[in-house]
């Protein structure tokens, strides 16, 4: 039997199970149903419209499936209802470090993850992320100073997440 026959199986067994849904929903993403994806997440969301994390999922399968934007409008609905969910603070600051944009912004949002999740080091590496694509600005822009700078902030910070990760 195939993963999702599974799923299935299991939903049909504990309906009320949602990581079990939104596990399904992440296999017909990969498994090339985005659009079936995409309704079960909906589905859930309208029996569900207070649970931040069901709309954090359906983000990160637009993310999955190269829609960023779509992305960021869900992560965005998460910060409504949760204001202090670090992982949709993080997403949103990474991807825009990521896309090269809105870094003082991104910085603010990962610097809020941060200090919500301080032993987290994916959101610790996303700052450094976040330094090194400004140094890259900043070399680009003929500013080698600031330049070294960022990506000195960029190695001492991915440095630190790697150490928290080997916790």
């Amino acid at each position: 039997p195939s993963a999702t026959t599974e799923l299935k199986r299991a939903i049909a067994a504990a309906p009320d199970k949602l990581s079990l849904q939104v596990y399904l929903a992440g296999v017909m993403q990969r498994s090339g149903d985005m659009p079936g994806a995409v309704a079960l997440m909906d589905e859930l969301i309208r029996a569900n419209p207070d649970e931040p994390d069901l709309y954090y999922d359906l983000g990160v399968l637009y993310g999955e499936a190269d829609d960023g934007d779509r992305s960021l409008e869900l992560m965005h609905k998460v910060l409504e209802i949760d204001p202090d969910n670090a992982s949709a603070l993080n997403y949103i600051g990474y991807t825009w470090a990521e896309r090269g944009e809105r870094l003082d912004e991104a910085e603010g949002l990962i610097r809020r993850a941060i200090q919500l999740k301080p032993e987290d080091g994916y959101i610790t590496d996303s700052l450094g992320w976040l330094f090194y694509q400004r140094g890259l600005q900043q070399e680009a822009g003929g500013n080698a100073h600031a330049a070294r700078s960022s990506f000195n902030a960029a190695r001492t910070q991915l440095e630190h997440a790697l150490e928290l990760l080997d916790k």
